[in-house]
């Protein structure tokens, strides 16, 4: 099975803000975050993200209201967004 990954250059604002973030707590959202943070972030400032996080990511987005990491994640889903209808 071939997953499709997104590849998309982030702004260095966002790119820190992802970064640097400290994530506190257990669970499915702490998780999806903490994979961003240490596996889909490369070094070269490229997000590389799976077709199934980035579902995830969408979905943490929008489906919990609104807060700190929800706005941060609606950005990062934007930027994917544009970068995509630059192609």
């Amino acid at each position: 099975m071939v997953v499709a990954t997104t590849r998309v250059k982030l702004s260095e604002s966002l790119l820190q803000r992802i970064r640097e973030r400290e994530v506190s707590g257990e669970g499915g959202f702490q998780e999806l975050v903490r994979k961003l943070q240490k596996d889909c972030i490369k070094e070269d400032g490229y997000l590389e993200l799976p077709s199934d996080l980035r579902q995830r990511v969408e979905h943490y987005a929008y489906a919990y209201g609104s807060g700190g990491w929800q706005n941060l994640l609606r950005e990062l889903v934007a930027e994917i967004d544009q970068s995509e209808q630059r192609v």
